[in-house]
């Protein structure tokens, strides 16, 4: 017969191994532009307001007492009670649908109009004999957005007078995320005491909730809401009634375009300051022209000048440019050590590094700045950064010509990767927003 054995064992197990791929991740930043010395600003023109009922003037409070209650909803406007009140007080229950309270001068007058609203309400209106019942209440709406569009909302708010800090609190909500508080805030014993306060708010979808609520001590006292409007800014770039265009860091995609002019003539001159910033990995980058000189028409005085062809135009050969890595100001200082990077006309320059072997790397996740002056004519900079642009000569040939240029971004990965230079890189093909 034979004994069943047993050995002593261990085991250990690594479990989890991973290998998961770097990236790089390019985005760019157009920060700054001029034309002739004009810069580039914001024209912003604000829409109609989006608001049903802004300052509660419908319905029209009709009672004596000049204040009277309303069901849900009301005016445009849906009404809930606040969630964490108790439904009942002195075994009398809450009623449903929530009630919206109205004033119509009878603790002074309103901010706009002759009504506003008080958002600790009640229960059941000037004729009842309850008092203090917790009856705070939340209204909204639902406004029509453009995603990614940019709002301005206004209203007004006051403490209900003779009241304590703790019955005054607003909070304002924008889909769904708190925008404003006002904190507790006492009434005094004098009229009422209106703030007007504005907000800028952003939009990610086609439709947008707009919540006040009160969430002072609920007592039927407290928390007035008056004028609330809600306008679309709808906002362009120009320089001197021309369209420039600016943005913040992104991936680019159609129209981020950095220049758009359509009647340059000799002299004109511009500048450009754009940020750039790699992620995740160190990384070597270029920057790529890719130009296409158009024709377009052919005048006599281009014709004058021999020019007969069709296609190709010339203005690429009279716009020159100078670009240097720059602080952020726009300011080329040479004395402040920044650097130039590439000079010369678009129909010759094809590309610049920024970093290439054996310099060092662009830095993952930090700020750079490239800025880029540009001239129709002659561009020169002296030894202080100034530049001068002289357009005198015989242009005649580039006369309503229309130069397309294309500028591509290029960044790639410098870990194990030593020999990286520009002049030996084909120019790649990139999908833009990528």
């Amino acid at each position: 017969m034979f004994a069943t054995q047993a050995y002593f064992s261990d085991e250990e197990t690594s479990v989890g191994n991973t290998f998961e791929a770097g990236k790089i991740d390019l985005k760019i930043d157009h920060m700054r532009a001029s034309y002739n010395g004009e810069d580039c600003f914001q024209d912003c023109v604000e829409q109609e307001n989006l608001v049903q009922n802004i300052s509660f003037e419908a319905p029209v409070v009709a009672t004596a007492q000049l204040w009277d209650i309303y069901d849900s909803p009301v005016g445009g406007w849906n009404v809930d009670w606040r969630g964490d009140i108790p439904a009942t007080y002195n075994t009398v229950n809450r009623p449903d649908p929530a009630h919206l309270e109205y004033h119509r001068g009878v603790l002074g007058s309103a901010y706009e109009g002759q009504q506003y609203v008080e958002l600790d309400s009640d229960w059941d209106g000037p004729s009842g004999g309850l008092s203090n019942e917790p009856a705070s209440v939340t209204i909204y709406q639902d406004i029509p957005t453009v995603a990614g569009g940019n709002y301005k909302l206004r209203f007004a708010f006051a403490p209900r007078p003779n009241t304590a800090a703790a019955n005054n609190r607003l909070e304002v909500k924008w889909g769904g995320v708190v925008v404003y508080d006002t904190g507790p805030v006492a009434g005094g014993g004098g009229p009422i005491a209106w703030q007007y306060i504005e907000l800028d708010v952003s939009a990610t979808g086609p439709s947008t909730e707009l919540r006040f609520t009160d969430l002072g001590t609920a007592d039927s006292l407290g928390t007035f809401l008056d004028n609330i409007t809600l306008n679309h800014v709808v906002c362009e770039e120009k320089i001197d009634n021309l369209k420039c265009n600016l943005w913040e860091l992104k991936d680019l995609g159609e129209n981020d375009f950095i220049w758009n002019f359509n009647d340059v003539k000799p002299g004109d001159y511009g500048r450009n300051v754009l940020s750039y910033h790699v992620y995740d990995n160190n990384a070597w980058m270029c920057t790529f022209f890719e130009k296409e000189d158009l024709e377009n028409v052919i005048l006599d005085p281009e014709a004058a000048e021999g020019d007969i062809s069709d296609p190709p135009g010339e203005l690429s050969k009279y716009m020159e440019v100078f670009i240097w890595g720059d602080d952020g100001d726009g300011v080329y200082e040479p004395l402040a050590s920044e650097a130039a990077i590439a000079q010369g006309t678009l129909d010759s320059l094809n590309y610049f590094p920024i970093a290439e072997s054996p310099g060092t790397p662009v830095v993952a996740s930090t700020t750079w700045y490239l800025g880029l002056q540009w001239c129709f004519g002659d561009l020169s900079v002296d030894g202080s950064g100034v530049f001068s642009c002289n357009g005198t000569g015989n242009q005649n040939d580039a006369q309503s010509d229309i130069l397309k240029e294309t500028i591509k971004f290029y960044a790639e990965q410098a870990r194990n990767n030593p020999d990286f230079k520009c002049s030996n890189f084909v120019t790649p093909t990139i999908t833009p927003g990528g």
